[in-house]
């Protein structure tokens, strides 16, 4: 399958809590109409976190500017691509993001999903807590090079970490660097803990402090980060 992040900022007119109340019931309604969606999870941005969250421990990462970040499944790249012309879609949500989101500032992301960390099943209702780091590779590499130390040397680090329940790595898909585009990131991690308490207690932790030690050899400006909670919208 294929996983598709959109990166919601607000309207600069609607207050957070406008913005989480009308996306978590309005539009709710209007993604259940979706049939070609085959999962569908909202994070909301928490306005709490660790100390040390968004971490720095290179030049340019920052807290990402989106109260919210949306994720959604599609069976394959065509069904994802095909989304703008889809009337479940463009005579039903898409007439509804003006209302409370600011659509040109808005940024998608397709990917493939690698689970390095499973954990056990994920329920609809289970409460989890998730941090999201949206990565840029750095300047010198390539996508490849990126996604390869990504993958085979960070991903053993980042499994160590204490308390952590799932652990994924979303690349972005290949298709998605034709000549003369490039996406908004080259891959989004996700680090799952089951409250904000073992969050906090993680984050501070020396095999955390080595995990974003180790990031600041392969990730480059402009990357970015958001802890969110999950609402699980469409899930199987």
């Amino acid at each position: 399958m294929i996983k598709l992040f959109a990166l919601l900022p607000k309207r600069e007119d609607v207050s957070l809590e406008q913005f989480h109340e009308h996306w978590r019931t309005t539009h709710r309604d209007y993604a259940l109409r979706m049939r070609s969606l085959r999962r569908y999870v909202q994070g909301h941005r928490l306005a709490s976190a660790p100390d040390g969250f968004p971490p720095a421990p290179f030049e340019g990462f920052e807290a990402a500017p989106y109260p919210g970040i949306a994720e959604a499944w599609f069976e394959d790249l065509a069904a994802a691509a095909g989304m703008g012309e889809d009337p479940d879609y463009t005579e039903g949500a898409m007439l509804d993001e003006p209302n409370f989101m600011d659509v040109e500032r808005s940024r998608f992301l397709l990917t493939e999903e690698n689970v390095v960390v499973e954990g056990p099943p994920v329920e609809r209702d289970a409460a989890a807590i998730k941090a999201l780091l949206l990565l840029r590779r750095r300047p010198d590499m390539t996508p490849a090079q990126f996604r390869r130390r990504w993958h085979e040397q960070h991903a053993p680090l980042a499994a160590q970490i204490p308390g952590l329940t799932r652990y994924v790595q979303s690349h972005a898909a290949p298709e998605t660097y034709a000549p003369g585009t490039a996406p908004p990131f080259d891959g989004v991690g996700e680090l799952w803990w089951p409250d904000l308490d073992a969050c906090r207690q993680a984050w501070s932790t020396p095999e955390m402090q080595r995990v974003l030690a180790d990031a600041g050899e392969f990730v480059g400006p402009g990357s970015s980060a958001a802890l969110v909670e999950e609402l699980r919208v469409i899930w199987p």
